[in-house]
């Protein structure tokens, strides 16, 4: 069900909790907590978009990646130090792992966390609310 139904349905439960929502009722009363329901669902809907939500706790990790179209890098030796220059292949990048957390548990090697998580939002998107 959606938020306007469930609104709808506790109306009309408040109204006659003893006839399981099966009642007679002219349609201007029907047409009222229609709108009534319908209006608050609506305030809801914007309250909660209108709120910033943060992230509590997330984890994440991306790889490993192997470099594509990376040529080995020759690094020279310093003027002075003897020696053939060195040259470094490409290689993988190991797995990163992301770890954020408000209350600072996290193994992240940032404070635990907390300061991604603060700057971190989640949203609920008016496009994506059911409403029915």
């Amino acid at each position: 069900m959606g938020l306007k139904t469930d609104i709808k349905n506790a109306f009309i439960k408040n109204i006659t909790p003893e006839k399981d929502n099966d009642f007679e009722m002219s349609a201007e009363g029907k047409k009222k907590i229609d709108d009534l329901s319908e209006d608050l669902s609506k305030a809801i809907v914007d309250f909660i978009t209108a709120q910033t939500f943060r992230v509590d706790k997330l984890s994440a990790s991306a790889g490993p990646i192997t470099p594509q179209r990376v040529p080995p890098i020759t690094v020279p030796n310093a003027p002075g130090v003897p020696g053939a220059p060195h040259t470094i292949p490409p290689s993988t990048i190991l797995e990163v792992n992301v770890n954020v957390d408000k209350d600072g548990g996290s193994p992240s090697p940032v404070g635990g966390g907390v300061l991604h998580s603060n700057k971190s939002e989640v949203r609920l998107r008016k496009g994506e609310v059911t409403e029915e």
